[in-house]
């Protein structure tokens, strides 16, 4: 695609009209910033899909799983099915006010480290003009 006509300065671009070798010479080496429209659309609605609570609950319901106290000092850690503690939020949810008014102890969190979850968080996808953690070198 011809990026010239897509790039409007301060509208940003869509992400399929600016190859990567363009996206590379033209904004990210010399550090112009530019907003990518659409560039994780697809892979982003296609992981939201396998994320729902009711997918992650039906494939890796089963799955042990390590949660933390928010307090995890004097709490520490438990295990549970993912599908008991995804029904527990579920749960806790209904209720805005809940969630503030619930000790620190009655509360556990799962961390994205889970190694059960590992296949599911290699399913999403940056788009490839995605330079996090790089830094470019100036011209």
């Amino acid at each position: 695609a011809d990026a010239g006509s897509a790039v409007q300065p301060g509208r940003g671009a869509p992400a399929d009209a600016l190859s990567l070798s363009d996206f590379e010479r033209q904004y990210r080496i010399p550090g112009i910033p530019l907003v990518l429209r659409g560039g994780t659309a697809d892979a982003g609605a296609a992981f939201r899909s396998l994320a729902s609570l009711d997918e992650l609950a039906g494939t890796h319901g089963s799955s042990e799983v390590t949660l933390s106290s928010a307090n995890s000092v004097s709490h520490g850690r438990r295990s549970a099915t993912l599908s008991a503690y995804l029904e527990s939020w579920r749960h806790s949810s209904n209720s805005d006010t809940e969630w503030a008014t619930r000790a620190s102890s009655d509360l556990w969190y799962l961390f994205s480290s889970e190694p059960s979850l590992a296949p599911l968080l290699g399913k999403f996808r940056l788009s490839p003009h995605a330079t996090v953690g790089s830094s470019p070198s100036p011209p």
